[in-house]
């Protein structure tokens, strides 16, 4: 189709002034301390708002800050933007021949219009141009199509008619805000990859073909159902007009009030002030004196170091979880709360909900996280007792049973006495096990006894008795063992080699369940390996006081943690994400540090709809990483990819499945690198014994 309306971007789509935006920047920034920025950086933020710039190039995110540097840019601006300006070769010429052809021709830009009058006015006659929208001229900047559908009713055009041409992101959202054909030009820092990814009519190197654009072939990057179909034909117009107008909010967000030119009375200290800010108080021209509204976000901000960014996170996770990803890392980050912070908070939010609403959630994960008491652990608690009790009864039987339990353990961590060792290793070979069963009995009793006798004059050493007897017990226990396992195999007495020798057995014999006895010892024998495992686990951690008290924090912190569940997965969801949304389909690929802050922001608003829907189903599950079933899970990340990459449903719901199946993926090859660890750790283990 032939276009009768061309609107342009000014900086990059017209003219280069590249040279005196940089000299601008670094005069305000090397002011005020900000040194070692780079032309490259100061020409990236071209075509965003000052206050959005400065943040981007400085890090400050204070309001005040930001338009004392905008107005410094201003005066820099005065003596340095027109002289360092240039028209591109190609743009009076192209420009003329469009208007030859009758066409209507006007600039969007965020540039103060008359700067933008300035230059034109030095190429052009006075009335070329037909409408020339500046960033004084509306109340909200672009990605916001507001200075679109301004030119548009001014020139009395349609946007099926209308052509806008610029060469950044910004512009593409522009045009796909305000439902008007896009045509993007190379002559910025915006890479084609990075503008293949937004609605285009074409992209050029540069305006040369611009007059030619209506013999080109749209590009159309995704076959889909015309949106009439689902929305002008089945819903009423009231509801067209107002998803558009959500939609239009979605991709725009909320932005920062401009600078109020008119005087008012500061209603928190009386005082007289042009602007926005009160320069005495320095609170907004539209916060009274403390009120129960900003009280209470007064106590909350001492509670968590919660400000305005933290609720604008909470309503727009809502509904532009993507598109506010997307802002935030393309460096609008003044208007957000921090991912960590948001994700930290709303943990313990959700902390605090489940005490008020399922309180037994939290005995039921504490009961888990409770362990079997060790003798360790009971002799410190008997201790404790005898410490604080004054009565000498008491500190007598809390002595006696300090005495019993430092026996066990004592008993538990020596092994068998040679001289019994060699009586079973010299009669086993020609000996029924039953009657060596026996025979080894009646040697413990016997040393029992004479241990007892010996000990009969000095009764009162009971301690050292005690663990002589507890010695004893332990060595019959362990006699057992033994026994068990050189009757399966007098060369190894492993668990795998019982098995095999028991199946053995088992297939020789017409019942195999006949004898139950080797199934009893077999299960007896399991049991032993694991209190054996437990208990050298439980030996290593007794001898080491610091790794003791560091693991038993770490149990305590992680267990029921959510924040600290989600971070372990994120990583996880990061490198899934970065190979399923490749460069050749979504055109600008995400680092893996964008792509991992980008998850922290998908699991805030996962772990918010499960706080609020958490008083409706009064049921929580601490231990469960998110309280959401896999299926709403999957449609909140189809939602929050659509809108962050600018894909259809249809390829987000596609490329999710294929991020989902990279997951699985991933978590099978880090179960095999452990698994093989742990193999190799029990075969080097074996290998040196």
């Amino acid at each position: 189709m032939k276009y009768t309306t061309y609107l342009f971007d000014f900086d990059y789509t017209l003219a280069d002034s590249s040279r005196g935006i940089v000299i601008c920047f670094r005069n305000v920034l090397e002011r005020h301390g900000h040194t070692g920025i780079s032309d490259e950086a100061i020409k990236r933020t071209i075509g965003k708002t000052l206050e959005d710039s400065f943040s981007i190039l400085s890090g400050i995110t204070t309001p005040e800050t930001l338009a004392e540097y905008k107005k410094e840019y201003v005066k820099e601006a005065d003596t340095y933007m027109t002289v360092n300006t240039f028209f591109f070769p190609e743009t009076v010429t192209v420009l003329k021949t469009l208007k030859s052809q009758g066409a209507q021709i006007g600039i969007i830009s965020t540039k103060f219009r008359f700067r933008i009058r300035e230059m034109v006015d030095q190429h052009f006659p006075k009335d070329f141009f037909d409408i020339i929208i500046g960033g004084e001229d509306v109340k909200q900047a672009k990605p916001d199509p507001q200075g679109i559908k301004k030119a548009l009713r001014r020139l009395h055009r349609r946007k099926s008619e209308t052509l806008y041409i610029g060469d950044s992101t910004v512009d593409a959202e522009t045009a796909q805000a305000a439902k008007v054909d896009f045509v993007g030009v190379l002559n910025g820092m915006t890479t084609r990859e990075e503008l293949m990814v937004y609605p285009h009519r074409q992209i050029l190197d540069n305006l040369s073909l611009l007059p030619l654009i209506h013999k080109f072939t749209p590009y159309e990057p995704d076959k889909h159902f015309p949106e009439k179909f689902f929305y002008s034909s089945c819903f009423p117009p009231k509801i067209v007009a107002f998803y558009k107008l959500l939609h239009q909010k979605q991709i725009r967000g909320k932005h920062e009030i401009k600078e109020n030119p008119t005087c008012c009375v500061c209603k928190n200290c009386g005082n007289t002030f042009q602007g926005n800010y009160c320069p005495h108080c320095g609170q907004n021209r539209h916060t009274p004196r403390f009120t129960i509204r900003n009280a209470f976000q007064n106590i909350l901000s001492g509670f968590f170091n919660i400000d305005h960014g933290f609720s604008r996170n909470l309503i727009e996770l809502l509904y532009r979880p993507g598109y506010m990803i997307r802002d935030y890392l393309k460096g609008k980050r003044v208007h957000y709360y921090k991912p960590f912070q948001t994700l930290f908070v709303l943990a313990a939010l959700y902390i605090m909900g489940v005490q008020l609403i399922d309180p037994a959630a939290i005995k039921l994960s504490e009961k888990e996280m409770e362990e079997e008491p060790t003798i360790a652990s009971l002799m410190d608690d008997i201790k404790y007792q005898q410490e604080q009790t004054s009565d000498s009864c008491t500190k007598y039987y809390l002595g006696q049973s300090i005495t019993y339990a430092d026996s066990a353990q004592w008993a538990q961590t020596h092994s068998l006495s040679e001289s019994i060792q060699a009586q079973i290793d010299a009669k086993f070979s020609n000996q029924d096990p039953n009657e060596l069963k026996k025979e080894i009995s009646k040697q413990i009793k016997k040393e029992l006894k004479q241990k007892i006798k010996a000990k009969n004059g000095e009764i009162d050493d009971w301690r050292g008795l005690m663990k002589e007897i507890g010695t004893t017990l332990a060595r019959q226990d362990s006699l057992r063992m033994a026994t068990l396992g050189r009757e399966a195999n007098k060369q190894d007495s492993t668990i795998s080699e019982i098995r095999k020798n028991i199946l053995a057995n088992m297939a020789q014999q017409d019942n195999p369940y006949e004898d139950q006895d080797i199934w009893n010892d077999l299960s007896e024998a399991g049991s032993e390996m694991k209190n054996v495992f437990n208990e050298m686990t439980n030996n290593y951690f007794t001898e080491n006081s610091f790794l003791s008290a560091v693991g038993n924090l770490m149990k305590s912190w992680i267990h029921g943690n959510k924040a600290f569940s989600i971070l372990a997965l994120l990583p996880l969801f990061t490198i899934s994400t970065r190979l399923s949304f490749c460069r050749t389909s979504i055109g600008r690929r995400l680092n893996l540090t964008e792509n991992f802050f980008a998850q922290v922001y998908i699991a805030c608003q996962i772990l918010w709809i499960s706080l609020l829907i958490l008083p409706f189903t009064g049921t929580a599950h601490l231990n469960d990483i998110f309280d959401l079933s896999y299926k709403a899970i999957f449609i909140l990340f189809v939602w929050d990819y659509r809108q962050l990459f600018g894909l259809s449903w249809w390829k987000s719901f596609c490329r999710t499945i294929i991020m989902f199946w990279y997951c699985f993926l991933g978590l099978l090859l880090v179960c095999s690198i452990i698994i093989g660890i742990i193999v190799l750790i029990a075969y080097i283990i074996q290998w040196g014994k």
